[in-house]
C-alpha cells in the first residue's frame, strides 16, 4: 500500500551530500511527499535507535546496522550496501599543504597542526584516536584538538578554530573553502562502508534502492569522495 506520508529517513551525515543532490528530490517527485530526514553522526543515529526513534530508513555503517539487526532494531535480511569512503585530511584554502604520503608524514602534519577539527560521533572520529595511540601522540595532539558532537568537521577550518580537519572524504567535500589533502595513506587508512537498513514493514525500500542505483545518484556518490557499491 503506497505510504501517505513523507518516508521517514534517518542517516548519516557522511551521505548528505548526494542524498540532496540527486535522490531525495526524485523520491519526492515519485512518491507525492517529501522524505522526513534526520541527519546525524552514525553512533548518534543508533543510540536513538535503540532509544525508540521512529524511522522507515536508515543509513549507517554496515557494522552498526550489523549489531542493529542482532537487536532488532533493524529488519532481518534487509540491508542494502550503497557506497564506501575513506577517511581523509583537510586544511583552509590557500593554506600550505601539508604531506600526508605515509604514516611518518600524518604524525608530523598532526603535530605541527595548531588544532585538528574531528567529530567525535562518527567512525572517522573513532579510526582518528586510534589512530593517534598508533602514532604515539595522543597526549601532544588531544588536547589542543577540536572536538564536535555533529556537523562538518571542515567547518571548523573555515571558523579559524582548526587549520587541520579529518572526517570521511564525502563529508569533507560538503564544506566549501577548504582544500582537501586526499585520504590517509593506506597503511593507516580506513574505509567505512555505508548501507541502507529498514525499520518499519511498510517501507518502500525497494523504490529507494532503484533511485540509488540510477547513474544520477552514482554520478553524485563519486562528486562527493564516494565509491558506488552494489552488494
Amino acid at each position: 500500500m503506497p505510504m501517505t506520508r513523507g518516508l521517514r529517513l534517518m542517516s548519516t551525515l557522511a551521505l548528505r551530500g548526494p542524498l540532496e543532490e540527486a535522490l531525495l528530490g526524485a523520491l519526492t517527485a515519485r512518491t507525492g511527499h517529501a522524505p522526513e530526514v534526520r541527519w546525524a553522526p552514525a553512533g548518534v543515529l543508533a543510540d536513538e535507535l535503540r532509544a525508540g526513534a521512529a524511522a522507515d530508513l536508515v543509513i549507517l555503517t554496515r557494522e552498526l546496522l550489523s549489531a542493529l539487526q542482532t537487536e532488532r532494531s533493524i529488519r532481518p535480511g534487509r540491508v542494502h550496501v550503497l557506497a564506501s569512503s575513506a577517511v581523509g585530511l583537510a586544511v583552509p584554502a590557500g593554506h600550505p599543504l601539508p604531506d600526508i604520503s605515509d604514516a611518518a608524514a600524518v604524525r608530523a602534519a598532526f603535530l605541527a597542526a595548531r588544532s585538528v577539527a574531528w567529530s567525535s560521533q562518527g567512525a572517522s572520529g573513532q579510526h582518528f584516536l586510534t589512530l593517534l595511540d598508533r602514532l604515539g601522540i595522543s597526549e601532544h595532539v588531544l588536547p589542543r584538538a577540536c572536538r564536535i558532537e555533529t556537523g562538518l568537521a571542515g567547518a571548523k577550518l573555515r571558523s579559524g578554530d582548526a587549520d587541520l580537519a579529518i572526517q570521511q572524504l564525502s563529508e569533507l567535500h560538503m564544506v566549501e573553502g577548504i582544500s582537501i589533502l586526499g585520504p590517509l595513506p593506506e597503511e593507516i587508512g580506513a574505509t567505512s562502508v555505508f548501507a541502507l537498513g529498514v525499520t518499519s514493514d511498510s517501507a518502500d525500500e525497494a523504490g529507494f534502492i532503484s533511485l540509488a542505483k540510477e547513474p544520477a545518484f552514482c554520478a553524485a556518490l563519486i562528486q562527493f569522495g564516494l565509491t558506488p557499491r552494489d552488494e
